[in-house]
């Protein structure tokens, strides 16, 4: 799916807004995704997302806040901090506002971003979020090993020894979770070999 393809889905999730504003949101949007630090957290990990959220069979409304949460939901992004959720949570807050997208489903797709820090939640919609935002964890053995370097990459200004400290936390939190994948389409599909993979990079950072 090229950058075109993924307007051209997202502008469509919207009945009020200007063609210049829509323009000039995902021009900054863009902007943020294309940054040359962004190794993982790109334009292609929105386009995945939005990928599989077009293959579900969602309502009108839940399809359109879904697209704006795979949009927006790593829109500010900077490896290690905090607070990325809750700044990217901001900058779609002001953009749906002023692209008339409606208060209710605004903060439904605020509250999903927000949701991404700890990836714990009871609502269905904000589960069916969190499932495909970790669907990366359970892809077959290569392409894991190349999101995990791309990860590292994002991580690159800290040293060895600080970010195998921290990956190693993220795997055993991960690992430790009763289901990783709440619903059960992505359950079945991804909860063994996410598992897997984990406790293989686990047991490497151990060595």
């Amino acid at each position: 799916m090229e950058t075109t393809d993924i307007y051209t889905i997202w502008s469509a999730t919207f009945e009020k807004a200007s063609f210049k504003d829509l323009e000039q949101c995902f021009s900054i949007v863009s902007e943020h995704y294309s940054n040359p630090n962004r190794h993982y957290h790109n334009l292609n990990h929105v386009d995945n997302l939005i990928k599989q959220i077009e293959q579900l069979s969602l309502s009108k409304s839940d399809n359109a806040i879904l697209i704006n949460v795979a949009l927006f939901h790593d829109v500010i992004y900077k490896a290690g901090r905090k607070d990325n959720e809750h700044k990217s949570a901001e900058f779609a807050a002001n953009w749906l506002l002023k692209l008339n997208f409606g208060m209710v489903k605004s903060k439904m797709i605020c509250d999903i971003i927000g949701s991404t820090n700890t990836h714990e939640s009871s609502e269905f919609l904000t589960q069916l979020f969190l499932d495909l935002d970790l669907s990366i964890l359970g892809v077959n053995e290569d392409n894991y090993q190349e999101y995990t370097a791309q990860i590292r990459k994002e991580h690159i200004q800290i040293p060895d020894c600080l970010y195998k400290v921290g990956r190693k936390r993220f795997l055993k939190n991960m690992l430790s979770r009763k289901v990783i994948f709440f619903t059960s389409e992505y359950y079945e599909a991804y909860e063994n070999l996410a598992r897997k993979n984990l406790r293989n990079e686990l047991n490497e950072l151990n060595k």
